[in-house]
Formats: structure tokens, sequence, C-alpha cells
């Protein structure tokens, strides 16, 4: 089996993107507009971005833990905040967090934003999230081209029909075709 790095290398590849019905959120749209939330596989830029998240949680926690220890209450929920980060939030939770900030389209939304989807509709949230996973594991999509050589693909390829003259496939002149090996 061979693979193409070549042609791989030049392919126009795009994540998949996916409408999601977020009827619980309606209240939330114009009037009238259907409430549908965009979201988008992730590649693998966006899944550093999420293992990356887990460690600065793990930071945040830390940091807050120190500053803690030296009675300081009020800077310590300063921090937090400041980070987006509550005292439970766990660190599967800021990954899930991560990951519908990076894959939503429309609306885009901010780390706050997606906390508190995740804490007044959960459903929604893991909906969301889950959709985004199915996507990433699509993988990208490459984008459909016409054929270039000029020739159809063989499974393609019609039975020459009598009279007609504008298939260049049926001429008997020579051809620019490669050779089928």
């Amino acid at each position: 089996m061979t693979f193409h790095a070549d042609a791989f290398a030049s392919a126009s590849l795009s994540m998949p993107e996916s409408d999601v019905d977020v009827a619980d959120l309606a209240a939330w749209f114009d009037p009238g507009e259907k409430p549908v939330w965009r979201v988008r596989g992730l590649n693998g830029n966006d899944l550093v971005k999420i293992e990356m998240a887990e460690r600065r949680g793990q930071a945040a926690a830390a940091l807050a833990a120190a500053i803690e220890s030296g009675a300081a209450k009020e800077i310590t929920a300063s921090v937090r905040a400041l980070l987006g980060r509550t005292d439970d939030i766990e660190a599967v939770y800021a990954k899930q967090l991560e990951a519908l900030v990076l894959g939503s389209v429309a609306p885009a939304i901010s780390h706050e934003h997606a906390a508190k989807l995740g804490e007044a509709y959960p459903v929604v949230f893991k909906r969301l999230f889950n959709e985004i996973n199915r996507l990433t594991g699509e993988g990208a999509h490459a984008e459909k081209k016409p054929r270039s050589s000029g020739r159809p693909p063989e499974s393609a390829t019609p039975a020459p029909s009598a009279g007609s003259s504008a298939n260049p496939s049926t001429s008997s002149g020579p051809t620019s075709s490669p050779a089928v090996a």
C-alpha cells in the first residue's frame, strides 16, 4: 500500500462542521431565529490546547492554594476568577470547556460563557461537546475539485454511444492520458 505524501500535502483540507439544534437556548437567540449552534471538528493544535487547559487548571489550583495558605482569601478568589476557575472545576471539565470554546463556530464563545452554559444547560453543553468530538474523529475533509487530468475516473467512464463524436475518450487519435499499469 502506497501513501501519496505529495498529494496529501497539497490537498486542501478542512475540518468538518455541523449544526446542532439548541432549542433549550431559544430565549437567547433573536426572535424568529432558529436556535442552532455551529461546531467544527478540532485539529491537532486544538487538541494540544485542550491538554494544556488541564495543566493550566492544575497550575491555577496550586497558585490559589499557595496564596490561600497565607490567609488572603480575597486574593485567592480574584486569581481564580481571573483564570476563569472555580473551586471545583475538574480537569476533564476544563478540557471540555476548552473544546467547546475552540470548536464553536457560530456563536463563537468565551471561556466564561462556556462555563455558564455548562452550569445552566449541562445537557446542551454535553451535546455540543459530543458533536465536536464526533467531528474531530472524522478528521479533515478534502475539498472536491474537478479532475484536472482530462479523463473521467475509470469507474465513471461512459460507454461509447452510437453517433456521439463529442466524447473525446472515444476518439481514435493519440491521447495524453497516462497508461494504466
